[in-house]
């Protein structure tokens, strides 16, 4: 699926579906840790690599430290699975500097983090792990509610099941 795609076009369009599953999903399941939520297996794996990253993006490793801990595993358990090793490595030994009250450089940490993120082209192994048919039904349903003139974050739009493609 994904080697026709490039790395931008597979990160803008996992963000948009990124944003739909959390206006779909978290407003039923607020405060409580994503591999809770009931949601489909690769959905929620998506999901959870997703936040995770927007975690980082927005607030660094401080506040990634600051996760449900069996979020924190699972975004971990993930990037090995993706085989993005390296940058799986990196959130640990960050995380354990962190924890262990290590100075650590946290702007360097993030900008490896995202520069590791790139080379083992995570977005394009995202999109693969969660294959054509979940994406498209995410995107049927964004243009089923612009074309009812709604809003595609107002979460009772999301709401009932997606249809296939």
């Amino acid at each position: 699926m994904s080697s026709n795609v490039t790395l931008r076009a597979a990160r803008e369009g996992l963000e948009a579906i990124g944003m739909w599953m959390d206006a779909r999903y978290n407003s039923r399941f607020v405060g409580t840790p994503i591999q809770k939520w009931d949601m489909p297996r690769k959905e929620k794996g998506f999901f959870t690599v997703y936040a995770m990253n927007l975690v980082l993006e927005c607030d660094g490793f401080d506040c990634l430290a600051g996760q449900k801990p069996q979020d924190i595993e699972a975004f971990i358990q993930l990037l090995q699975n993706l085989g993005a090793k390296k940058t799986a490595a990196l959130v640990q030994s960050t995380l354990a500097a962190l924890r262990g009250k290590q100075p650590c450089d946290e702007n360097k940490c993030t900008s490896d983090y995202y520069k590791l993120f790139r080379q083992e082209k995570v977005w394009l192994k995202l999109l693969e792990y969660i294959g054509r048919r979940i994406y498209v039904r995410y995107v049927l349903r964004a243009q089923a509610i612009q074309a009812a003139g709604q809003n595609i974050f107002d979460a009772k739009q999301w709401q009932g099941e997606l249809t296939d493609p």
